[in-house]
C-alpha cells in the first residue's frame, strides 16, 4: 500500500502520526488522468506528467506546495500512478523538476545532511527536498528526516516545531516550521 506520511514533531520528542491512503492509479480515484505537453513561453522539449490533485493534501494542511507530482518522467510517477502505455507518447523529460531547478534533489546521505544545513541557516520556514533512490534511509523515514530538520533548524532557533510530510512513492520531504 502506498501511503504518505504526515507527523508532527517538537524538541521534547512528541510525535503524532498519522497515514493517509494513496490511491494506485488515477482510475480508482476516479480522476482523469493526461499527459501535458509542454507549451510555455520559453521552448521546452517533450512531454512530463503533472497530477496536480496528488498535491492537495500538502496543500490544504500546510498551505504549501510540495511540488512531488510536477514535471515527472514515465519512471518517476510509475512507482505510484498506472496508465496506458500503448495510448501515450513516452515522457522522457523532468528538466520542469521543482527540485532539480532549485538544487534541492538530493543524491546521497552527505548531499542529505549539506542540504538540510544550508536550508536551516536561511532559517528557511519550509524545507523540500527530493531524494534519490540511492540515498538509504531507515523504515521510520518520515520520522528520522523530521528528525534531521528539527535538530538543524533548532541550532538557529531553538524552540522551533514542525510539520511534516514523507511521500515514499515519490521519495519527496516536505516540512514546514510552525509555531
Amino acid at each position: 500500500m502506498n501511503a504518505n506520511t504526515h507527523s508532527r514533531l517538537s524538541p521534547g520528542g512528541t510525535h503524532r502520526s498519522g497515514m493517509k491512503p494513496m490511491p494506485s492509479n488515477c482510475e480508482r480515484s476516479g480522476r482523469r488522468c493526461r499527459l501535458v505537453p509542454k507549451r510555455m513561453a520559453m521552448p521546452l522539449r517533450g512531454k512530463f506528467h503533472m497530477d496536480v490533485a496528488w498535491d492537495a493534501v500538502t496543500c490544504g494542511e500546510f498551505g504549501e506546495h510540495s511540488y512531488a507530482y510536477f514535471a515527472l518522467n514515465d519512471e518517476e510517477i510509475a512507482n505510484d500512478h498506472a496508465w496506458d502505455k500503448t495510448t501515450t507518447p513516452a515522457c522522457s523529460h523532468n528538466d520542469l523538476s521543482y527540485f532539480l531547478r532549485n538544487g534541492l534533489y538530493v543524491n546521497d546521505a552527505s548531499q542529505l545532511k549539506e542540504a538540510v544545513k544550508a536550508l536551516a541557516k536561511k532559517q528557511a520556514k519550509v524545507f523540500r527536498l527530493k531524494l534519490s533512490r540511492n540515498v538509504p534511509l531507515p523504515n521510520d523515514a518520515g520520522k528520522h528526516l523530521a528528525r534531521l530538520v528539527l535538530d538543524e533548524a533548532a541550532r538557529f532557533a531553538p524552540r522551533v516545531q514542525l510539520s511534516s510530510e514523507w511521500n515514499e512513492s515519490a521519495r519527496c520531504f516536505f516540512a514546514k516550521i510552525v509555531g
